[in-house]
């Protein structure tokens, strides 16, 4: 790699991050370019170069939180232990979901504008821009289903559980107890968002046909 090429990495590594620290400080509405500019000091006009727009910036963020969120995906089932067939599909499902718990808290900032991005009617960037994270989105989504298959195949999970639809369930339904995580910091003792998401989770295989001993197992597994 030529060293103008580090370069233009490093620096699109440094918008990024100041994009990251400037969302958590002043929310989506409040990041601008002029913003991310005078915090890498930079001119507005120069960070064009690297970036056309607020919208490639905030696509550019939603694709980095994706694949990052897949390589944690990735590196938990990496760590699976050896096991039956039906308890380590349950294994794997469940250490998706502790993939995505974990990752909210340790990166807050980029989890919130994930979540609003779901939750938000208003579109945030351009149908120029979707392609961006497209492939990212399109990836995790496959990983996590192809494991969802896995499960009914090895017979932990109904027969009738279609993977694509229970993966789509399956992210949805942890949004709402980890977007409360903001609550429970405001109000200690009032609910443990982590908690709470691994009930989810716990709560959809069962309905989904998992044996609630097996699903024991399979969590006790990952500790």
């Amino acid at each position: 790699m030529s060293t103008r090429q580090k370069r233009r990495e490093r620096l699109e590594a440094d918008i990024l991050e100041a994009s990251t620290a400037l969302l958590a400080e002043h929310g989506l509405e409040g990041l601008t370019v002029a913003r991310i500019a005078k915090a890498i000091d930079y001119t507005p006009g120069a960070l064009y170069r690297y970036y056309p727009s607020k919208d490639a910036i905030i696509a550019e963020l939603h694709r980095a939180f994706v694949g990052d969120l897949l390589i944690a995906v990735e590196q938990r089932l990496a760590d699976l232990p050896s096991g039956p067939r039906d308890e380590l599909a349950l294994a794997a499902l469940v250490a998706c979901s502790e993939a995505y718990i974990t990752y909210a808290r340790v990166h807050p900032t980029r989890f919130r504008l994930f979540a609003v991005a779901l939750a938000d009617p208003r579109t945030f960037v351009g149908a120029e821009h979707t392609t961006t994270t497209l492939a990212a989105y399109m990836a995790l989504h496959a990983t996590v289903s192809g494991r969802v298959q896995e499960a009914v195949q090895a017979g932990a999970l109904r027969a009738d559980v279609e993977p694509g639809r229970a993966t789509l369930a399956f992210v949805l339904a942890l949004q709402g107890p980890l977007q409360a995580g903001k609550l429970a910091a405001r109000v200690p003792g009032l609910l443990d968002a982590e908690a709470l998401a691994r009930t989810v989770t716990d709560t959809l295989l069962v309905g989904w046909g998992a044996d609630p001993r097996a699903l024991v197992t399979a969590r006790s597994a990952l500790r």
